[in-house]
């Protein structure tokens, strides 16, 4: 009876001591699996920074680089016209002529006139060394002359402003007269813009007004899918009082064949800045609303980085605020915070 009491508590204390090691390594179990859930696996991808030169993007319209109303300098009908919208001009070409009118014989008068009191005059001189004449006669007949003289330039000076001349050269965007119109001085004839030389107007934001030099080149892509280079040539001093932007003209050339009015988008180099290309997926927001991009440290932490996008390019983006190296996380980052360790596993191609 002795021994079946016995055996039976013995039983009991194996029982226990079982189920006090069985209870163990539960709660030791339990203590590994948290670990375990927290190392998500992450795929990681070397980038090494590179000398990147940043742009400013400014919009805008291609303009002539000069454009004027050609003036009627003196009266008259028009005679002949020699060219017409849509022509292309140089510099001093005839583009009209206007009748003489009364200018012919009002020169003959001049010029008769002109004669006369140089002779008066001369002839006055010549007495006044003799002793003959006095000093203020010989005055009176030098102003006399002089002002003859200065009627008969002016006839000629009218005469020769019948001829309308190009003052530069360029193209005839609209002619305002037409045969037989009688013109009056400061009568428009001509619109003219000269397309040698062309620029284009754009906008620059104020936060890239410090990066804007003269003479600095520039890139332009014309809506027409044609791009053209060429530099810096005006930078306003005055912000626009709505857009707050400044305007800034870049001279371009070649533009002979090519209509001015039409939308440009200028690339002007700001600075060069060490940059990591990078997918533009990989960017996100930390609690803060902060753009930045995931990386893995040495230790397998995961950090945040704030970046700059500083270039956009066609497959992805250059962005500035990184460490010379690093591992960025390239699947997996919406799925693991700051400080968190994780595994890594290297992308294709690392």
């Amino acid at each position: 009876m002795k021994h079946s009491f016995s055996l039976a508590v013995g039983l009991l204390l194996l029982l226990i001591v079982w189920m006090a090691l069985g209870y163990q390594n539960n709660h030791g179990n339990e203590s590994l699996e948290p670990e375990r859930i927290l190392e998500i696996t992450v795929e990681t991808q070397l980038s090494k920074a590179q000398t990147v030169t940043g742009y400013i993007k400014a919009h805008g319209d291609l303009l002539p680089f000069r454009e004027t109303q050609v003036l009627a300098e003196t009266y008259g009908k028009v005679l002949k016209i020699y060219k017409i919208e849509g022509d292309h001009v140089e510099q001093g070409q005839l583009l009209l002529k206007l009748s003489i009118e009364d200018r012919a014989v009002k020169l003959k008068r001049a010029e008769a006139k002109t004669l006369e009191t140089k002779n008066k005059y001369q002839a006055t001189r010549d007495l006044k060394k003799k002793g003959f004449s006095a000093q203020t006669s010989l005055d009176a007949l030098l102003a006399t002359y002089e002002a003859a003289k200065a009627e008969e330039n002016i006839l000629r000076q009218e005469i020769g402003q019948l001829e309308v001349r190009a003052p530069f050269g360029g193209v005839i965007s609209e002619q305002k007269v037409e045969l037989g119109d009688y013109i009056f001085k400061g009568n428009a004839l001509y619109e003219l813009i000269d397309t040698h030389s062309m620029v284009a107007s754009v906008s620059v934001s104020q936060t890239e007004f410090p990066y804007l030099k003269l003479d600095s080149p520039a890139k332009v892509s014309l809506a027409t899918g044609q791009t053209l280079s060429g530099k810096i040539r005006f930078i306003s001093p005055k912000a626009d009082e709505n857009t707050k932007t400044f305007r800034v003209e870049i001279l371009l050339q070649g533009t002979q064949d090519i209509p001015s009015g039409i939308s440009v988008t200028a690339e002007i180099p700001k600075m060069q800045a060490k940059a990591h290309f990078i997918s533009s997926a990989l960017l996100t927001l930390n609690d803060k609303g902060v753009m930045g991009v995931k990386t893995v440290n040495q230790m397998n932490q995961v950090e945040f980085y704030p970046v700059d996008v500083i270039q956009a390019v066609k497959d992805g983006i250059f962005v500035t605020g990184l460490p010379e190296q690093v591992q960025l996380i390239v699947t997996g980052q919406g799925f693991v915070q700051a400080g968190q360790k994780v595994n890594i596993v290297k992308a294709p191609g690392n």
